[in-house]
């Protein structure tokens, strides 16, 4: 006799859809991490990577996973109108992320290998390292406070039609 699971609830999909983002974005950080460090060393292999890494982020973290999590600090705020001004601020991190994600994508695709190796490289490695703690940070706070909350206070309701509203696609899935 097969026992069959029953289907997750839309709150199951659409939590577990972030917490696996987030999973993804981790291992893109540590990557960075790993390739800011080597990047005068080895500029142009670290900067091929880099890319790459910032091409992630721009594509899908800015445009699909924050809009998900926009979409979710929208319906808490309603909800949760104490949260509404904590909300603002984190969809507001969300925007610098992304001028902070466009401008390191240029400075990397503008540099050449010879530049990155001088003191360009050097700035450009503070930069990464600073962001990417910022996002852990960023991270952080979103689901040690706001995932739980929207977890206990969203209705069913709430959940479908996020679910409706999201683009559940991962380049990295």
């Amino acid at each position: 006799m097969t026992v069959r699971k029953p289907k997750p609830s839309a709150k199951e999909t659409f939590m577990r859809t972030l917490r696996l983002d987030h999973s993804r974005l981790s291992r893109v950080f540590r990557e960075i991490d790993v390739q800011q460090a080597v990047l005068q060393s080895n500029a142009e292999e670290a900067r091929a990577v880099l890319l790459e890494a910032m091409d992630y982020l721009l594509h899908y973290q800015d445009d699909c996973h924050h809009a998900r999590e926009n979409q979710l600090f929208e319906r808490i705020a309603v909800r949760m109108p104490r949260f509404e001004k904590d909300m603002r601020g984190l969809m507001r991190e969300h925007e610098k992320g992304l001028l902070h994600d466009t401008e390191i994508a240029k400075d990397l695709s503008d540099s050449s290998p010879r530049q990155l190796e001088g003191p360009r490289g050097r700035v450009l490695g503070r930069r990464l390292r600073e962001h990417v703690a910022h996002a852990r940070a960023h991270i952080r706070r979103e689901e040690e406070v706001f995932y739980a909350h929207a977890e206990d206070e969203l209705a069913a309701a709430d959940w479908t039609d996020l679910m409706r509203q999201a683009s559940m696609d991962d380049p990295l899935s």
